[in-house]
């Protein structure tokens, strides 16, 4: 009795001990999804300093709300990059430096219903941004990015639309298709 239970015993340990065993796997193997490949090369790149200017005709939106809209944006999007932004500060030892302008700012209708009647609006931002490394090496250039900024608000004219909009919420609004156009080359 003995010696078929050892026997018994034995054979199980030499199915399991050589894989034998078809039992599916208890513990989900299957990897997680990629994240997103940058469309740039960043390889050297560690930290990179944010600088907005607004060289728009109207300055509706804030330079330096945009730019620590970007940054805060960025804490979020490059969880799994070796990268990270930080405001630009003169005589900082960033590795790379974004620069973005603010070309124009506008007003544009989103809703097309009859003239005179309430209409949803949205800010339309021209943009120009360069991502330069640290020895003057262009990494990503763009001259003219037009974007929407959708706000939901509804007006009868443009100028009743500018008196409701809130700059802040634009550039937090701005930040994520900023950020996504700059890094992984995704339009809007």
């Amino acid at each position: 009795m003995l010696r078929k239970r050892l026997i018994t015993l034995a054979a199980i340990l030499g199915i399991l001990g050589c894989g034998a065993c078809f039992l599916p796997d208890l513990v989900d193997r299957t990897p997680p999804p990629p994240p997103p490949h940058l469309k740039i090369d960043l390889r050297g790149v560690r930290t990179i300093g944010v600088a907005v200017a607004d060289s728009s005709e109207v300055h509706r939106l804030d330079a330096s709300e945009l730019a620590k809209a970007v940054v805060e944006e960025a804490k979020y999007g490059v969880r799994e990059s070796r990268f990270r932004l930080r405001l630009d500060r003169d005589g900082g030892n960033e590795d790379a430096h974004l620069k973005i302008a603010i070309l124009k700012e506008s007003a544009v209708r989103v809703s097309r219903s009859t003239p005179g009647a309430a209409q949803t609006w949205a800010m339309r931002l021209n943009l120009a941004m360069a991502l330069t490394a640290r020895d003057g090496r262009m990494i990503r250039q763009d001259a003219n990015w037009q974007v929407d900024v959708r706000t939901g608000i509804v007006a009868a004219d443009e100028a009743e639309f500018l008196q409701k909009v809130y700059p802040g919420w634009v550039c937090y609004q701005l930040s994520s298709p900023l950020f996504r156009h700059t890094f992984y080359g995704e339009l809007q």
